[in-house]
């Protein structure tokens, strides 16, 4: 159980997850520049169709761009600097000459190295260093987390918020992912990238990549989501012509697959990166490769990437991703493992995350974010107060409060002249509400006349009172009182996360407030008027148990506890 990752600047990140753009220095070796012919192969000027922005090359909305560039899943790279894919077109690599873009008809152009340099999020022209010389290595079986504070500013290049890879030393010889795809996000910031994908970390890193991304369309006027293909390497930036919308809760696929490998080398000279959206039958254009001479050794069971976010409200809506990603190895066989986690600095900062699901059957990799949703209140003192209903009666002839299924109690209020329970707070945040596995997962136990505990290292935290308390990786969802104003039930449902138990805190409230913080509520909002309220800190704590007088059945204490992840 450890928590979060490096907190370090996205210059450093675009070269650890293999982001790397044109040459070392941003300069080109190719002299022919984009408008020269080079003996009968036409030179491409700009992406592989027409020159000229407004193709959607990529993001170009972003504010405060200098002219020219665009937001990729590279970074700020210019649009000239960008071949697109029409389908049957391939890439054709080889060491000794440029690379050329085979056409589907026949007909061969050479893909002139990027005279622009990539450029960090300020502007500035990146480094030799900073573009290829940052890859590091990790422990394949080691989580590398540790805390960055909300207060932390902003990196000096830009977007990368969180990874989960895994190293293959022998090298991979294909990926393939499922997930689904989350709620929108706002009419402004962005692009925010969500993608797997494999990599070559050597100082000119290649990375192949399916993208799924919430970006600005120029043809449509709005954000979207978007399926696209992308490959990468010092120069060169290859993607789709033809993109896809996809819609929320469609499911996806991505897929990149090597062919002519050789397993004593560990290399495929072949490669293609494509995607599909299953439940609508549409793929965007493959991207596909060969004369390739890298090992793909680094396996990213997903990333989250983010661009020009002022507020955690632009960013995409539950539900969060769940990514379902295997590799192959050189021999062939499909595997899939527990990946390290790696989390950059961001500001805003959002409580970015990923984490495996390493509990259940297929082995998952969930992308989570509080994207700003508003905590609120339900009053259950005189009747139900349910946002879901799916889970059934859980508690007979009882008043309860229930929390919507991404959801956790925060809080709970009471009479100041009786005890009796009054409403409780329910929040949303990635850090930890994302990770709810799904309602049925839920077991609603009483404690009405003793302790009914699921979790008991946590010590008898409020003595003499009979307490209720959810599990190691459950949390409270819903709870529930009698109709003479006894609390009787509590219902607890499963997180892809655990609490740690030598960090919770007893809040006592049965004489006055006991709060904690509330990012999403803002300071000073009180959210029971005229109640005594009990709350943990949100994001990142929750409501693990609750506590009752013996005698009166009234409210006394919450334990809030926070989370940790389940390796």
């Amino acid at each position: 159980m450890r928590f979060f990752a490096n907190s370090v600047g996205w210059c450093a990140g675009l070269a650890l997850v293999g982001l790397v753009g044109c040459g070392a220095d941003g300069s080109s070796s190719d002299s022919l520049g984009g408008s020269s012919v080079h003996g009968s192969e036409q030179a491409l000027s700009t992406s592989g169709q027409a020159a000229g922005p407004g193709r959607a090359a990529a993001d170009s909305e972003a504010s405060g761009l200098p002219s020219g560039y665009v937001v990729t899943p590279y970074g700020l790279v210019h649009e000239s600097c960008i071949t697109e894919v029409s389908p049957g077109d391939t890439v054709e690599l080889e060491d000794s000459r440029p690379a050329h873009l085979r056409r589907a008809r026949g007909e061969s152009k050479r893909i002139p190295r990027c005279q622009h340099p990539r450029l960090d999020s300020q502007g500035r022209a990146l480094t030799a260093m900073e573009v290829g010389g940052l890859n590091r290595t990790v422990a394949a079986s080691e989580h590398v987390r540790q805390a960055v504070p909300r207060s932390t500013p902003p990196p000096a290049v830009g977007p990368h918020a969180a990874t989960a890879e895994i190293s293959v030393p022998a090298g991979t010889s294909g990926l393939s992912s499922t997930w689904n795809v989350p709620g929108n996000g706002a009419s402004s910031g962005g692009p925010v990238y969500l993608w797997p994908g494999l990599e070559d970390p050597s100082p000119s890193s290649m990375v192949l990549q399916p993208v799924l991304a919430w970006k600005y369309d120029t043809s449509a006027r709005a954000r979207q989501w978007r399926l696209e293909n992308w490959y990468g390497v010092d120069s060169t930036y290859v993607k789709s012509a033809t993109t896809i919308q996809v819609y929320t809760g469609d499911t996806i696929t991505g897929t990149v697959t090597g062919s002519d490998c050789n397993e004593s080398t560990g290399i495929c000279s072949s490669w293609t990166v494509s995607s599909q959206d299953v439940t609508r039958g549409t793929s965007p254009t493959p991207v596909t490769l060969t004369g390739v001479s890298k090992r793909m050794t680094r396996v990213f069971g997903g990333v989250t990437e983010v661009w020009n976010i002022s507020s955690c409200s632009q960013l995409p809506s539950g539900p969060m991703m769940n990514l379902q990603t295997s590799y192959r190895t050189m021999g062939g066989s499909w595997k899939t493992g527990s990946y390290d986690i790696r989390q950059f600095t961001q500001s805003p900062w959002c409580y970015y995350d990923i984490w495996n699901a390493s509990n259940s059957s297929w082995t998952s990799v969930f992308l989570g974010f509080w994207n700003g949703a508003s905590d609120y209140a339900l009053s259950f003192d005189t009747s139900d107060s349910r946002r879901y209903t799916g889970l059934g009666d859980w508690a007979y002839w009882q008043y309860k409060a229930e929390c919507d299924t991404a959801e956790l109690v925060t809080g709970l209020s009471g009479n100041p002249s009786n005890g009796r329970a009054h409403s409780v707070l329910c929040s949303y945040d990635g850090q930890v509400n994302s990770k709810l596995l799904r309602p049925s997962w839920s077991v609603a136990g009483s404690f009405a006349n003793g302790d009914w505990r699921r979790d008991l290292s946590t010590g008898d935290w409020d003595w003499g009172y009979f307490k209720g308390e959810c599990a190691s990786d459950e949390a409270v969802t819903g709870i529930s009182q009698t109709t003479d104003g006894k609390l009787a039930t509590l219902l607890c449902t499963r997180m892809w996360t655990e609490t740690v138990a030598g960090a919770c805190t007893t809040r006592v409230f049965s004489s006055g407030d006991s709060m904690g913080t509330s990012q999403t509520l803002g300071a000073g909002v009180d959210w029971a008027y005229g109640y005594y309220k009990g709350q943990c800190n949100s994001p990142g704590e929750v409501v693990k148990g609750v506590s009752r007088h013996t005698q009166t059945g009234g409210i006394h204490a919450i334990l809030c506890c926070p989370t940790g992840i389940v390796d």
